[in-house]
């Protein structure tokens, strides 16, 4: 059965969730900007007095077990209730009902927003995104997204393990990989460039990304037949180090997303990205496509960037 969730809060630095059917494991080896997932203790004040009450609580959950406290404090909230201070309380308060020390359960305290959250780490993030940064990977050209960006893009676009992923700009590949690591069943990816076609297979083949399959096309017409694939996340060229083979944004979009709905099986989800100012969501709505969710990232003075999370019909 699939996991089901809703958020309770979302704070600086942190989400409460209430999830059924969740593998901790699963869902942080598949995170991009989660660091952590843990079982929540408890939630107090983060005054002195807020935080000593959930180290009482905390003592009570956990008597009997063997405890490695560590808190952390978000971006100067509370400054009475620092790092030290928090692990003193929470260390005194533990140390009749459990045995302190490594190699036992991690309690985390987090600091944020002026409440205090106590819990124990069930699981924390895939550690490769380092290993995958794009100066990193044998091939290399100014302009990819990180790693963790293009995860996110990924996920977004819902790719279901043994399903079709499809990134029609590719790029050096990095949308490709990060599909791979999440467990799509096949994957094309294409470009116009070809030495960015050539280029991407290098990199996949260093990862042996052996699902994948590396084509050079036009992304306006894609040699692909009518529903033939299950998700697409895709970052087309708008920047400043890019190029739209004369085209302009606008145009290319419009015949992209024209020929990318038809390639599209019904229901599937499709993320792309595009300057704020060129309207990409109008783009993808006029096509035909629903459009779920515009988020704004800001770049540099003269780039916003709208991502678009959208789904055919």
């Amino acid at each position: 059965m699939a996991p089901s969730y809703r958020i309770i809060y979302h704070l600086e630095g942190l989400a409460l969730f209430d999830a059924d059917n969740l593998d901790p494991w699963r869902a942080a080896e598949r995170a991009a900007w989660v660091r952590e997932i843990g079982l929540l203790l408890g939630i107090a004040e983060s005054t002195i007095e807020g935080i000593e009450a959930l180290a009482e609580e905390a003592a009570r959950s956990l008597e009997g077990e063997r405890i490695w406290v560590d808190p952390w404090r978000f971006k100067g909230y509370s400054p009475q209730a620092r790092e030290d201070v928090v692990r003193r309380i929470l260390v005194s308060k533990l140390r009749d009902k459990a045995s302190l020390g490594k190699g036992g359960k991690v309690l985390r305290v987090f600091i944020t927003e002026g409440v205090a959250i106590a819990g124990i780490m069930l699981a924390s993030r895939e550690k490769g995104f380092h290993l995958r940064r794009p100066r990193r990977r044998p091939f290399f050209k100014p302009g990819p997204l990180s790693p963790d960006l293009s995860r996110v893009m990924v996920n977004l676009s819902r790719p279901r393990e043994g399903a079709t992923f499809l990134d029609p700009f590719c790029g050096t590949g990095g949308f490709a990989i990060e599909a791979m690591m999440v467990g799509a069943g096949r994957i094309i990816c294409g470009d116009l460039d070809m030495d960015m076609y050539r280029g991407s297979r290098v990199n996949l083949d260093t990862f042996t990304c052996g699902r994948c399959l590396v084509i050079g096309h036009n992304a306006a017409r894609l040699p692909l037949g009518p529903n033939t694939v299950d998700s697409i996340a895709t970052d087309p060229p708008y920047g400043r180090s890019t190029t739209t083979a004369r085209m302009g944004y606008r145009r290319l979009m419009e015949e992209f997303l024209s020929s990318a709905l038809e390639a599209l099986a019904p229901g599937g989800y499709m993320v792309y990205a595009g300057p704020y100012s060129e309207e990409p969501a109008r783009l993808g709505e006029e096509a035909g496509l629903r459009v779920l969710a515009r988020i704004h990232m800001y770049v540099h003075s003269s780039l916003t960037r709208d991502i678009v999370v959208a789904r055919k019909p």
